[in-house]
């Protein structure tokens, strides 16, 4: 799945913004009863390639100017729910 992102569409402090992320890829990642989706909302722009749910690419235009890449799976999205920043940031010293 992809899913486009653009944080200049929201207000949320980063705290709140890594809560709001990990609500969002938790009804992924970890599906509850009555199968709620990820939604285009607040700073989700678009989402395509839905049904390929086990993997995720997320493009986020964030507030600093940059755009940013964060690929997210069953593996690593407990971090990701921890915060999307820090799992970047891991990801980009690989």
């Amino acid at each position: 799945m992809k899913v486009y992102l653009d944080r200049n569409h929201c207000g949320v402090h980063q705290a709140g913004c890594d809560s709001c992320f990990g609500r969002r890829i938790e009804v992924n990642f970890k599906p509850i009863e009555g199968g709620l989706d990820m939604d285009v909302a607040g700073c989700v722009m678009e989402i395509e390639e839905e049904e390929q749910k086990s993997n995720v690419t997320f493009y986020l235009k964030d507030r600093d100017g940059q755009d940013k890449v964060l690929e997210v799976n069953q593996e690593n999205w407990p971090e990701a729910y921890d915060s999307w920043i820090d799992l970047y940031e891991k990801q980009q010293e690989e």
